[in-house]
């Protein structure tokens, strides 16, 4: 992405993709926000979830043709439940609260993915609906 919009740019050596999350919804909220431990994930683990941005609906047949490029676009991964993954989640915070999320690290040598999700907790009496917001960021280092 840095290339493309940037291909006369400096270049990078870095970059971590992060995540700004903060409740405006009072404690406990409903769907609280789940964090897994960076050092709990295997390096081999996750498929690739390619965002395909289109202007119109593709036919049928071309959804599951390859795509041309496909290893440069913009990805995600989509993870399964391992019982090594150690979980953390935050039900009760407040409107002063914000969580920083560093979601990928291009240097492997450091944690460099966390996992997040939300989930439905019943087990809290006068849970109230979660109002969130989260602003992604991207920070390139030369």
């Amino acid at each position: 992405m840095y290339r493309r919009d940037h291909p006369d740019g400096p270049g990078y050596k870095r970059f971590i993709a992060l995540s700004f999350w903060r409740a405006f919804s009072p404690p406990p909220q409903d769907w609280p926000l789940a964090l897994c431990d960076g050092a709990s994930i295997a390096d081999d683990e996750g498929v690739r979830n390619t965002l395909v941005v289109v202007d119109e609906m593709p036919a049928p047949d071309d959804l599951e043709r390859p795509i041309a490029g496909e290893a440069e676009m913009i990805a995600a991964s989509v993870f399964r439940y391992r019982p090594d993954h150690r979980w953390w989640y935050f039900s009760n915070l407040t409107r002063d609260e914000a969580i920083l999320i560093k979601f990928h690290d291009s240097d492997h040598a450091v944690a460099w993915r966390c996992m997040h999700t939300a989930f439905f907790d019943d087990s809290l009496p006068d849970a109230k609906t979660r109002e969130s917001i989260e602003v992604r960021l991207i920070a390139y280092f030369l």
